[in-house]
């Protein structure tokens, strides 16, 4: 019996290192960037985007050359981070593309409460997709100059993310620009 209560402690001790590494690594990944210029020289901007169908509202920010900039944009990048991260997770691919000419947007995917309403839509299998489309068009609602519909519109994702940028041509009507 003793021996038994041995094994069930070291097991109880691995899963609760495993999980705090676990932990541990998301805190880390949402922390903010560790070198400040990272950002410098780019405008980047906040704001909120509704989603009616998941009932819920998500923080996007999109980075991109400032306005005094007069080159126009290469194209558009919707950014979709990996599971339960930020927007901000991925803010180092954005600045680096923002600097090469992009206008980089990221919604921020509440994927945690998706799973814990237990409706089919917020699911994250489903509704990153439904994320990035409505984030694309508020970025078109957004844009004064009306420039951003002419462009080309690419995806970058990662892990969970990944997933949500290859199954999102779903929505090929603005991702296609000759149709």
């Amino acid at each position: 019996m003793r021996g038994r209560w041995k094994k069930m402690s070291i097991f109880l001790i691995s899963t609760i290192v495993v999980l705090s590494i676990i932990v541990l690594t998301i805190f880390l990944l949402q922390r903010p960037p560790l070198d400040p210029a990272l950002e410098k020289g780019l405008q980047v901007s906040t704001f909120m985007v509704e989603d009616t169908t998941g009932q819920t509202q998500l923080e996007a920010k999109v980075w991109q050359l400032p306005p005094e900039n007069e080159t126009q944009p290469k194209g558009v990048i919707l950014v979709s981070h990996g599971f339960s991260a930020t927007a901000g997770t991925m803010r180092v691919y954005a600045a680096q593309l923002a600097r090469a000419g992009y206008v980089v947007a990221a919604v921020t995917h509440d994927d945690l409460k998706g799973l814990r309403s237990g409706l089919v839509e917020n699911d994250p299998m489903i509704a990153r997709q439904r994320h990035l489309q409505l984030l694309l068009e508020q970025l078109y609602a957004n844009d004064a100059q009306n420039t951003l519909r002419a462009l080309p519109v690419g995806m970058l994702g990662y892990s969970l993310g990944g997933y949500a940028a290859l199954t999102s041509t779903a929505f090929p009507a603005q991702l296609d620009k000759q149709a």
